[in-house]
């Protein structure tokens, strides 16, 4: 077993192992302090921060080792109530034994021969700073103002920083909350005025974006990560390439102690890479080069600093209300039936997403449909080829070591030839096959036709009356047309159809249907890609339907989902890259992804609205097409695991 696959699943073995369960001891908060009375599993969580910042910063013993750590990593799952732990916590540390000692390695210290320097801890001001996304600003003031009565201040723009008073005013809280964009000057402003915080929080730390400058234990005895996807902070923007096979083999055994981790992998898409499969892991954090002063991504112990609950104490803690999930298959237009298989991984995800621009941005292509974008790659294939033909006869001229090596060499290259050559003909093939069925001009397949009088060819009426509009041309023949002399084309299989025809819809069809079917629904849109809300947000203004995507700076962002909130907006879209962790949306009645998205991008999607508070069910739906879901076949088997295992 690779020393990768061992580490990894130590990682996941140690957090899941000491997971919180409801025999945990808890802790309870004052009431003139908190007003929300605490669910079991945060009573939990509350305790064990307390209990985990004392043992680390006096030593943790774990195992035969003793750890020292002046961090921690909240790492409950989504939707949870992580924000009212934290300020729960806050809301005791002035009842709470102070961290007393300061313990670090000597630099100097080597296996053989190493020193522990223990300091007391500098006097702390009774300040907690919490540093979020400046789109969950006005999320997180709202949960402070209305849960707590702690003395607070939520700064919201630099000029606020530079108030005649502030640093007085600043003394005199307990609380202090800012977005990111503030946390340099809040930081130099602290070290100007030597103020040392009680402690530092940083909400959603894998995709939060910080600079600093400073050293942040220079500011506080402890800092605490939050984020659900805690595994991200463990590797911190590393590719793992897990062998299946062994992976499978090690959790399936039913006398291996990591067997109860079947339900991690069964969500996990696999890949194939000539002959081995692989589960890929992508973990990836914004703030690395500040991330990685303070975390270290080595220690094998690091994943002892994780707190978190486990998911049958939370499903005990907290009802929440139906969650109905459905899968619906669309039809993938001509274009990317085309181009299948012929392009990479990403190209093909942005293709599933309608996301045309970002196609051709990704393959630097000059154009503005899909017809574009299927000459380019034939063209790309075409240059591959000719260079591959003239290295080829290069190559033939040369002097090898032995025959056989030259004979393995020009082996390799006419395979890569052959290959080329291939994909070639199969996208010329494609393209036949489907020419009957898609428009000459953008090779997209429309609703309906029009038939030119001169050439008598069938085009979609976009491209014709765009073509015609600057040129009064035939696009194809460059006879003198007018609009009005086309002929609209009836199929007779249109005329003589007797009863319904039931065919699969494309994506914008399946959304537009969902919300014309629930017009009391309010809906939460996701995609990956911006480019495909342009498309939608038009069907959707046509249909009279109040829809906005959300985006902004931190007003904005609070005034859409306000709006949304109280009904004037039906329908958000969000970027599931930018607007997918930390907001509150609980009013959504359904939640839609346009495209098929990783298991960890879903969990933080449906905890936008699948949360503590929620009062009603939630649709969760997802428009695919053949082939394209990574895993939703097996989220059957998956919840099964899941059962088992609790």
């Amino acid at each position: 077993m690779s020393s990768s696959i061992r580490d990894y699943l130590h990682h996941l073995h140690s957090v899941y192992s000491n997971a919180l369960n409801e025999n945990a001891p808890r802790a309870n908060v004052d009431s003139s302090l908190i007003k929300i009375p605490l669910h079991p599993h945060q009573q939990a969580v509350l305790y064990k921060m307390e209990d985990m910042e004392q043992r680390l910063n006096k030593g943790m013993e774990v195992e035969d080792e003793c750890v020292y750590s002046n961090y921690g990593i909240l790492g409950d799952s989504v939707g949870v109530g992580k924000s009212l732990m934290v300020l729960s916590h806050i809301s005791r540390l002035s009842s709470s034994p102070p961290l007393k000692s300061h313990t670090t390695i000597r630099g100097s210290s080597t296996p053989h021969m190493f020193s522990l320097k223990i300091r007391p801890q500098p006097h702390v001001y009774p300040i907690s700073l919490i540093v979020v996304p400046h789109t969950l600003f006005r999320q997180w003031a709202d949960y402070i103002k209305k849960q707590t009565t702690i003395k607070n201040m939520c700064i919201s723009r630099s000029s606020q920083l530079k108030e005649e008073k502030f640093v007085e005013k600043l003394q005199e809280t307990n609380i202090l909350l800012i977005s990111n964009t503030l946390f340099k000057s809040v930081l130099s402003i602290c070290h100007t005025n030597r103020i040392r915080l009680q402690r530092i929080f940083i909400d959603e730390a894998d995709t939060i974006y910080l600079t600093s400058g400073y050293d942040l234990h220079e500011f506080t005895p402890f800092i605490w990560f939050i984020t659900a996807s805690w595994m991200n902070l463990m590797y911190m923007n590393v590719n793992l390439y897990l062998d299946k096979n062994v992976i499978d083999e090690m959790v399936q055994q039913p006398s291996s102690k990591y067997n109860y981790l079947q339900h991690h992998f069964l969500s996990k898409n696999s890949v194939l890479y000539g002959t081995y499969t692989y589960y890929i892991e992508s973990m990836r954090v914004r703030s690395r080069s500040m991330l990685q002063d303070i975390i270290t991504p080595f220690h094998i112990l690091r994943s002892q600093l994780v707190v978190s609950c486990s998911d049958k104490f939370i499903k005990q803690s907290i009802i929440l209300p139906q969650l109905i999930r459905r899968n619906i298959y669309c039809r993938a237009p001509i274009s990317y039936q085309i181009l299948q298989n012929m392009v990479s991984t990403t190209i093909q995800n942005r293709l599933h997403a309608g996301d045309t621009e970002g196609v051709m941005e990704e393959l630097g292509i000059v154009g503005k449909d899909m017809k574009s974008i299927i000459e380019g790659v034939t063209a790309t294939f075409r240059k591959e080829l000719e260079k591959n033909i003239k290295l080829y006869a290069f190559k033939e001229t040369l002097e090898y070591n032995t025959p056989a090596a030259k004979a393995a060499a020009l082996l390799t290259l006419q395979q890569r030839i052959d290959q080329t050559k291939a994909s070639i003909a199969s996208m010329e093939e494609r393209v036949r096959n489907f020419k009957q069925n898609m428009c000459p001009i953008c090779y997209e397949e429309p609703d309906e036709y029009l038939v030119t009088p001169c050439c008598t060819n069938a085009l979609c009426p976009k491209c014709l009356l765009l073509s015609v509009a600057t040129n009064p041309q035939c696009p194809l023949c460059r006879a003198a047309i007018h609009p009005s002399k086309c002929t609209k084309l009836v199929s007779e299989e249109n005329v003589i159809e007797t009863g319904p025809k039931v065919e699969e819809p494309k994506k914008h069809e399946a959304l537009l249907q969902i919300i014309k079917e629930n017009p009391g629904g309010k809906f939460l849109v996701f995609s990956r890609y911006d480019n495909p809300f342009e498309l939608i947000e038009g069907g959707l203004s046509s249909l009279n339907i109040k829809v906005r995507c959300l985006k902004g700076n931190k007003d904005v962002i609070s005034s859409t989902l306000e709006a949304f909130d109280s009904g004037k907006l039906q329908c958000l879209l969000l970027n599931s890259q930018y607007a997918g962790s930390g907001l509150n949306i609980t009013s959504a009645t359904h939640v839609i992804l346009l495209h098929a998205m990783t298991y960890e991008e879903e969990k933080q999607i449906l905890g936008r609205a699948y949360r503590a508070g929620r009062k009603g069910p939630l649709t969760f739906i997802k428009l695919l097409h053949k082939g394209e879901e990574m895993y939703s076949e097996q989220e059957g088997a998956q919840e099964a695991a899941q059962e088992a295992a609790q």
